[in-house]
């Protein structure tokens, strides 16, 4: 698989990435003044998207099948699905109503990852065009289409998807 694009944080798409600037674009995720967000796009607007902070993130896939999509989100194997948390990301709020590191995703606990799963996740994906197996991917398109119905709804991750608000 050919990876089509790269989104980063702080920094226009890359169409057609060479593999070393994909690998040290990847590996700037989590540096102290680095990007809080990365989305890499592969054929069909087929993606997977890291966002977080402090050495707390997220890590989703979206499949586009026509008008359609299925919105997966990682979670750690074995994990039950347990209580909310919340993980802080971006630099700049695209609204302008948070801090910097302040705009908010309310997800599960057994769905923050460490930022090396992260990365490896996203290396993976980049190399191969699948999502990492090493963890349980579950649907949460029901709550990206809720998302979508309210646009005033601060803790939304599809902002970075491609296409989305924050491009």
């Amino acid at each position: 698989m050919r990876l089509h694009s790269i989104r980063i944080e702080g920094r226009d798409e890359i169409a057609w990435p060479p593999r070393n600037l994909l690998q040290t674009l990847i590996h700037s995720l989590g540096a102290q003044n680095g990007p809080k967000i990365v989305v890499l796009t592969g054929p069909n607007d087929q993606y997977v998207q890291a966002a977080g902070s402090a050495g707390r993130y997220i890590l989703e896939s979206r499949d586009t099948y026509g008008e359609g999509f299925q919105h997966l989100r990682a979670r750690r194997p074995g994990m039950p699905k347990g209580g909310k948390t919340t993980v802080l990301y971006r630099w700049k709020c695209t609204k302008g109503v948070h801090p910097p590191l302040g705009c908010p995703l309310e997800v599960d606990e057994c769905c923050v990852l460490s930022l090396d799963d992260v990365k490896a996740a996203l290396l993976h994906y980049a190399r191969t065009g699948q999502r990492a197996a090493a963890f349980a991917w579950h649907d949460v398109t029901e709550e990206q289409r809720s998302k979508n119905d309210t646009p005033d709804d601060d803790d939304e991750i599809e902002d970075i998807t491609p296409g989305g608000a924050g491009s």
